[in-house]
C-alpha cells in the first residue's frame, strides 16, 4: 500500500512512526508539516521499501542530518549498476535456456 495521506488529512501513522523512528535515531525533531509533506513526496512508495529505505538512511548518514525527500527515494530504488547486473542476469538465463 502506498499513498500515506489518509482521506481525512491525517498521515498514515506507519508512516508517521518511520518518520519519527529516524528523526529519533539522527537526533532531529519533527514538524506534523514535514510529516506530511514526506509523505505525500513519497506516497508512491511501497511501505516495505521505505522501511528499508528508511534502516539504510539511518546507518548510512554520518553527518546527522535527516535526509530530504529525494534522498529517501534514492535509498529504496534500484540503482543503474544494480538494474544493468539484473538484465545481464537474466538475459544469461535466456541464452542458458536457447
Amino acid at each position: 500500500m502506498a499513498g500515506y495521506i489518509l482521506p481525512d488529512g491525517g498521515v498514515d501513522q506507519r508512516f508517521a512512526k518511520l518518520m519519527v523512528w529516524l528523526a529519533e535515531t539522527l537526533g532531529e525533531r519533527l514538524t506534523e508539516a514535514r510529516i506530511r509533506a514526506y509523505a505525500k513526496a513519497l506516497s508512491d512508495v511501497p511501505l516495505e521499501r521505505l522501511r528499508e529505505g528508511f534502516r539504510r538512511a539511518a546507518y548510512e548518514r554520518v553527518s546527522g542530518r535527516f535526509p530530504s525527500p529525494g534522498e529517501l527515494r534514492a535509498q529504496v530504488e534500484t540503482s543503474g549498476e544494480d538494474a544493468a547486473l539484473l538484465a545481464w542476469v537474466a538475459f544469461c538465463g535466456a541464452a542458458d535456456k536457447v
